[in-house]
């Protein structure tokens, strides 16, 4: 962990095509957010080009313009800590404001699972979530993506929340004990920012700057950059070095390679329906082998298929995967299936997931539901989230009872059966996270224009969440500014289908 200082990463911003709209800042900066203590501050954002800006915070004025691509950026002066504040920006013609901005300590969490085990998962997570009520603390978190250069800004950014039991038990639970460590030290308001992915390679969240000293990754650089140029050109030679490593690498590369052939004769290899992890499809063969399986299958696409396919997507595979395509066309499997379903079907709604909740931890089986209308989806999913828990539920049973059986310390185990980790909790968890991602990029910018009957449909056919969980996610960023709802009542807790929303301007 490191400190973070918010001034470089949201301060710098993309060049394109500059947008009529009210001025903005970038989207690291919301409602709730921490600015660095002490330090000054970038602050930046976009606005008509040439428009000329004022910047509000804490007492200092400052001014700028826009430059050709509605690009924009100030510098604040060092500021002690303290707040609320209001943080605004304004061309003369539209103010865009930020509420209850403080002023304190920023930190970045960065890492892989560890880093990114929630805090609701952590043990005594569920006392610590009931107890983590403190409006000095706060977070948010930089959605997973991936980009051959650097982003000049995120395109998933969660928006700055208050630590509370309705919202801190999905925050990374390194990050916060040492945010409420921090917080209890200082005095201070403490915002912790996090961006995690579980098994990434520590040169992923390195720069090309600090990588090219080394002499060791000139060569992948290179291909990066070329594949920044040009994707299709990059993918070809990344298929090249991988064919070079793998003639080298593979003492029978020569005939092996023979099997990727379209024309290749396979009637000696034995037939199998690849369901689980290979050592459960009851090959002796695979029973204990570890290295690489090759599988050959073949199957039909309309022409219209065919002509459009642009991927093949299968399923978690570990720990990598090499798809050799009968033809110059790359195909589909899951995504033509579910495409063939709904226009064979007439189906408005198509929900595919594959579920990795099987008793090996390994991906069980892929779902595909077609309905025609949006309750047919919410009982479809209803229904996948019991199951989930309820095969967790057996699956733990199960486990508990072979540890007895194997060690006769039952009492032992009856003790630390609640500290087993659950996969379901962790699951769907991540499902509600980009729910929540999800919720943002169906829902646009223009006042009034979507209908919440439309919206909701469309992230739940998309990720197994509940309706419920959807409604709770849309209440909780209405409170935060993030969306605006048309028509919302006094005691309204939850979004109507009359109601229409929007995407605030702020974000």
């Amino acid at each position: 962990m490191k400190r973070f200082v918010p001034l470089a990463l949201a301060g710098t911003l993309c060049c394109g095509p500059a947008l009529a709209e009210a001025p903005r800042f970038t989207n690291l900066f919301g409602d709730h957010a921490v600015l660095q203590r002490g330090q000054p501050v970038r602050l930046g954002g976009r606005a008509d080009p040439g428009a000329a800006l004022s910047v509000q915070i804490a007492g200092q004025s400052l001014a700028t313009t826009t430059d050709a691509n509605g690009r924009w950026a100030v510098t604040t002066r060092p500021m002690d800590a303290g707040g609320p504040y209001t943080l605004s920006v304004s061309d003369g013609r539209a103010r865009t404001v930020l509420s209850d901005v403080m002023v304190g300590e920023v930190w970045f969490c960065s890492g892989q699972s560890n880093m990114g085990l929630k805090l609701q998962d952590a043990t005594n997570g569920g006392n610590e979530v009931r107890d983590s009520e403190n409006p000095l603390l706060r977070f948010t978190d930089v959605g997973r993506d991936v980009a051959p250069r650097p982003l000049d800004e995120a395109k998933a950014v969660s928006g700055w929340t208050l630590a509370a039991p309705a919202s801190v038990g999905t925050a990374s639970a390194a990050c916060y004990f040492m945010a409420k460590a921090l917080q209890a030290h200082f005095g201070v308001t403490v915002g912790f920012i996090t961006s995690t992915w579980g098994g990434t390679q520590t040169q992923a969240w390195i720069g090309e700057a600090g990588l090219h000293p080394l002499n060791t990754y000139d060569d992948a650089l290179d291909r990066l950059d070329l594949y920044a140029r040009d994707p299709q050109a990059g993918e070809a030679r990344q298929a090249r070095y991988f064919d070079a490593w793998w003639t080298a690498h593979e003492p029978d590369a020569k005939t092996k390679a023979a099997w990727a052939r379209p024309d290749f004769d396979d009637a000696g290899w034995n037939p199998v329906h690849p369901n689980r992890v290979w050592e459960r499809i009851g090959d002796p063969q695979l029973a204990s082998f570890n290295g690489a399986v090759w599988y050959r299958t073949a199957f039909t696409l309309t022409k219209a298929q065919a002509d459009g396919a642009t991927r093949i997507a299968l399923g978690l595979i570990d720990d990598s995967d090499t798809i050799a395509p009968a033809d110059h066309r790359k195909t589909v499997l899951v995504d033509a299936f579910s495409e063939s379903l709904k226009r064979i079907g007439g189906y408005r709604y198509v929900a595919e997931k594959t579920v990795f909740r099987p008793t090996m931890d390994r991906p069980l089986y892929s779902l595909v539901f077609g309905t025609r209308n949006p309750p047919g989806l919410e009982v479809f999913r209803n229904s996948q989230i019991k199951a989930l828990r309820k095969q967790e539920e057996a699956r733990g049973v199960a486990k508990l009872n072979a540890a007895v059986a194997s060690s006769k310390q039952g009492e032992m185990w009856d003790s630390l059966s609640g500290l087993a980790p659950d996969p379901t909790v962790a699951f769907l968890s991540s499902e509600e996270q980009a729910a929540k991602l999800a919720l943002l990029a169906a829902i646009p910018q223009t006042p009034g224009t979507a209908p919440w009957r439309a919206v909701w449909p469309e992230v739940m056919e998309r990720h197994v969440v509940s309706r419920a969980t959807i409604n709770q996610l849309a209440n909780v960023m209405r409170k935060q500014g993030v969306l605006a709802f048309d028509r919302w009542g006094p005691k309204q807790r939850s979004p109507d289908d009359d109601n229409r929303v929007s995407r605030s301007l702020k974000l």
